[in-house]
């Protein structure tokens, strides 16, 4: 059994419909058998996939019916500035119109990818938004010297906020409950952290508590905040931090007990929820009596059951804090998360609390580049298995990145929704770099498994993909993109 993509190049009146291959084969379907496969009525044009046996047409589907494809015409919504391909009837939607529409893409490495995937009729769907501007002011206008310094690293001095950064800056110093919604590597952390410290800094008995839902995420946080309490002690501040997560029991007792006294404790919803059932320790009590902050990050996460839970735990933490006396003002809430539809009702849901400050998108200072969105046809080409079809495609793709003229400089990630899709995708990539010779970039690949592989190896590859650069692609599920920050990524392809 083999799968052809072809195109319809003619109905007769008697019913019977000639097909043409993307390879040029031409094959005639009679009346009869089009009616019984319910394909009598396609149009000339039409795009469809053949299922062949024994060099007979056995099933026809059409493919694409009702999607927009292409229009041979490129739009410009002059409100928005954004550029866009549309259509019906699965025809290349870059027939035509590609140097218009690529006339302001900016990237060369970008326009030769887009044109290469629309020479092989792949590309069904094209967008581009256009890169904004920073809006920032003088870091010295709202912070001290001191957390100036803090903030910058050896490679460049923190020398400015953004815009988002110094509304959520003045809302805690405020004292308001906020919930940022900037999008992604806008800087989010910096939203809070600044604010969090100073007021660590400027009373030692204060304390902050940091929840993520994912421990990878926890651990490359709990990092950055390693590094700020490690530039405090230049200044004479201690800051002690505690990262909390299963298997963790000797620090988890000494933190119950009293034995350790972190001003920040960082942790995941379980460990939360046995702290607070130690809330009468001296320990807990002593950090719940004083607790100033809390973070929930990646707010987004704590939907359905999950959510459920997690608010229960955290109306179980402002209650401890009731009971321990620190119920006037109450510890202030600050939620994280770049996906949300509706914030206001996610933050009361899960806090219980009305008039937090939300800082949305259009708030955001944080510059965006110019960004291309396309959308490829599964089952374009041959010798795909309808199961496994957009797998190929992904790998096809990332190897065109990979490959493909200038875009050789471009680093990409690849998402699939299983282990099982993992394997296959990255089997699927090396076969083709064999295929294109280029076996030289077989091992700039590599497959992120959280699951299967030591937390040294996932250290490793981490590196050297944001670090050193000596890997340019990974394949990962969704585990990567919670709980890393990649850094600079020039293409991301979703599988599935």
């Amino acid at each position: 059994m083999a799968y052809l993509n072809a195109n319809v190049s003619r109905a007769t009146p008697g019913g019977s419909i000639e097909f043409i291959t993307d390879k040029g084969e031409t094959f005639l379907l009679d009346a009869g058998d089009a009616n019984s496969m319910n394909c009598g009525a396609l149009p000339a044009g039409a795009r469809v996939r053949l299922t062949m046996q024994g060099g007979r047409i056995t099933a026809v589907k059409p493919i694409n019916q009702g999607l927009a494809l292409a229009t041979h015409t490129a739009h410009k919504d002059d409100s928005r500035g954004e550029a866009r391909v549309e259509g019906v009837g699965g025809m290349n939607p870059c027939e035509g119109d590609l140097n218009e529409l690529l006339a302001g893409a900016g990237s060369e490495a970008i326009k030769q990818l887009v044109r290469h995937l629309c020479s092989e009729k792949r590309l069904v769907w094209y967008w581009r938004t256009p890169a904004t501007p920073m809006v920032s002011s003088p870091a010295s206008e709202r912070l001290s010297p001191e957390l100036i310094d803090m903030l910058s690293s050896e490679k460049a001095r923190f020398e400015r906020l953004y815009n988002h950064q110094v509304i959520a800056l003045d809302a805690l110093r405020q004292g308001q409950h906020v919930m940022v919604l900037t999008p992604t590597a806008s800087g989010k952390t910096n939203c809070y952290n600044p604010a969090i410290f100073e007021a660590l800094m400027g009373d030692p008995a204060a304390t902050a508590l940091y929840i993520f839902p994912l421990n990878a995420l926890m651990d490359d946080q709990c990092n950055k905040m390693d590094l700020l309490a490690k530039r405090a002690q230049a200044f004479n501040h201690n800051i002690p931090i505690q990262m909390l997560h299963g298997g963790m029991k000797t620090e988890l007792q000494s933190v119950i007990n009293g034995t350790t006294h972190p001003q920040i404790i960082a942790t995941n919803p379980e460990l939360l929820s046995h702290l607070l059932m130690n809330a009468s320790q001296s320990g807990m009590k002593q950090f719940l009596h004083n607790l100033r902050f809390v973070v929930l990050d990646e707010a987004h996460f704590y939907r359905s059951l999950f959510g459920l839970h997690m608010a229960g735990i955290v109306r179980r933490l402002r209650l401890a804090c009731n009971m321990l006396g620190n119920d006037q003002p109450g510890p202030q809430f600050i939620l994280s998360s770049a996906t949300v539809g509706a914030p206001l009702e996610l933050a009361k849901g899960l806090t219980g609390i009305n008039g937090f400050r939300t800082i949305k998108e259009k708030e955001s200072g944080h510059s965006q580049p110019q960004r291309h969105w396309l959308m490829l046809d599964p089952l374009a080409g041959d010798d795909k298995q309808d199961h496994t079809a957009h797998l190929h495609q992904a790998a096809e793709a990332l190897v065109d990145v990979l490959t493909t003229g200038k875009s050789e400089s471009l680093k990409a990630i690849v998402f699939v929704r299983s282990f099982r899709d993992l394997n296959a995708t990255f089997d699927l990539t090396q076969r083709l770099l064999g295929d294109r010779g280029r076996h030289d970039l077989a091992d700039r690949i590599a497959k992120y498994n959280s699951g299967m592989i030591a937390l040294s190896e996932r250290k490793r590859i981490y590196g050297e993909f944001k670090e050193t650069n000596r890997l340019r692609a990974l394949i990962s599920t969704n585990a990567l993109e919670a709980g890393i920050d990649l850094g600079d990524l020039d293409v991301c392809i979703l599988a599935g």
